[in-house]
């Protein structure tokens, strides 16, 4: 089960804020986790059919799949980054980039589809579609 803190304190890590075995001070786990959920709830909006459950404290669970864990450290760094006062490298921005379209496909809300009833009275020949298909 991912934590809110396991993203925060994976994407603090990728900024170079955090070295291996840190914790985040409390001022940045709380920044953390409201740009995080911030970020989710925003989802939509990037083509991520996803309905976000607000996470309130860091031990929270992600309300997402646990293979999703590095996509959001990943896009939360990029996210985040600013606020340091730093670019993150292009390594953080194509994963970010890649975890977007990862999420995306994942979270892809199937539409669906009407077919033009009036196609199965076409003829074919002497034949409907229904007796040509029918063979």
């Amino acid at each position: 089960m991912t934590t809110a803190l396991d993203v925060v304190k994976g994407a603090l890590g990728f900024l170079g804020v955090l070295g291996a075995g840190e914790s985040p001070s409390a001022e940045d786990g709380a920044d953390g986790l409201a740009l995080l959920n911030t970020m989710m709830r925003g989802f939509p909006t990037d083509g991520i059919d996803y309905a976000h459950t607000t996470m309130t404290a860091l031990a929270d669970a992600v309300p997402m799949p646990d293979e999703c864990e590095m996509h959001l450290q990943f896009m939360l760094a990029a996210y985040w980054a600013p606020k340091f006062g730093k670019t993150p490298n292009p390594m953080v921005i194509e994963r970010a980039d890649n975890g977007r379209r990862y999420l995306q496909g994942r979270y892809r809300a199937l539409r669906p589809v009407r077919i033009d009833a009036g196609l199965d009275e076409r003829r074919y020949g002497s034949m409907t579609l229904n007796e040509w298909t029918r063979g």
